[in-house]
């Protein structure tokens, strides 16, 4: 099989895993009437992180500043997120989960470990050892500049 062949295959794949994890995420009514995807990303990169600035958010979640600066302030009216400036440098604002962010946080972190439980549900221990190998080394090459 040509190597295009396997970049079409896995494409499909990876089609029908954003397809589930989009199901996923709309599988609680309540969930998606409060939060975004967006506003979700977010949360899961402070809340993973403990603390980001504007631009850390920004690049993590791949949007402009002013973009992450508008879905920071919804979280923030929701009060799901703070901001606090440095003592050391009054320039420099974090952002931080506030303890009913903290709540989202955890219940969108369940429903992800959920998914990927049933993903590796799906494959005996020397599968799953192998796919973790797999996405080691591609990671490690991602990570390359």
């Amino acid at each position: 099989m040509s190597i295009e062949a396997n970049v079409q295959e896995l494409s499909g794949y990876f089609h029908v895993l954003g397809k589930r994890m989009k199901k996923m995420d709309h599988s609680d009514p309540v969930l998606c009437e409060l939060i975004s995807g967006q506003e979700a990303h977010v949360l899961h990169n402070v809340g993973s992180s403990g603390t980001m600035t504007m631009s850390e958010i920004a690049a993590a979640i791949g949007l402009s500043l002013s973009s992450a600066t508008a879905l920071v302030d919804k979280l923030e009216e929701r009060k799901w997120v703070k901001r606090d400036r440095s003592e050391e440098d009054r320039r420099v604002v974090r952002v931080v989960l506030t303890g009913q962010g903290a709540k989202f946080y955890d219940l969108i972190e369940k429903m992800h470990l959920k998914l990927t439980r049933d993903i590796l549900g799906t494959l005996d221990e020397a599968e799953q050892s192998q796919l973790l190998t797999l996405f080691r080394k591609i990671a490690s090459q991602l990570d390359q500049p």
